[in-house]
């Protein structure tokens, strides 16, 4: 799954998008430590691509019952996200990305901003749409 968020941020910046992955920053996140980076980016963000997984989605249940766990980058990185969102209760700002060919996860007990969600590669013109926040009319 790596390989394909790497070829999605690339293509992105191919589009002109200003595109930070985590792994990417190594520097700044030691001046300001992680917990405090992620939260910097994630207020600071005008899009945050989240990649749709069954990690992420248990993660997300866990914060909302209050189960504990091992504090980890993406413990925190779901609570930022959650804070954001409920901040403004806004959706907008961010975007679900599954990528093909992995195994696809059922949408129960989701976030309330998990709205749309793009299929990677082949939903690539509707993510730029949404990027840019046009509207998509889609005929059937």
């Amino acid at each position: 799954m790596v390989s394909k968020v790497e070829e999605m941020c690339a293509w992105l910046r191919s589009k002109g998008y200003d595109v930070l992955m985590d792994k990417m920053a190594s520097v700044e996140i030691a001046s300001l430590g992680r917990d405090r980076w992620i939260q910097q980016q994630i207020t600071r963000a005008k899009k945050i691509l989240i990649v749709k997984s069954a990690g992420y989605l248990k993660l997300y249940v866990q914060d909302l019952e209050g189960v504990g766990g091992p504090v980890s980058r993406h413990r925190v990185e779901v609570r930022c996200v959650s804070d954001e969102y409920y901040k403004t209760l806004n959706r907008s700002k961010f975007i679900w990305i599954e990528t093909e060919g992995c195994k696809k996860v059922q949408e129960l007990d989701g976030p309330p901003w998990m709205e749309d969600v793009f299929l990677w590669p082949s939903d690539h013109e509707k993510l730029l749409l949404r990027m840019s926040d046009k509207n998509t009319i889609e005929i059937v």
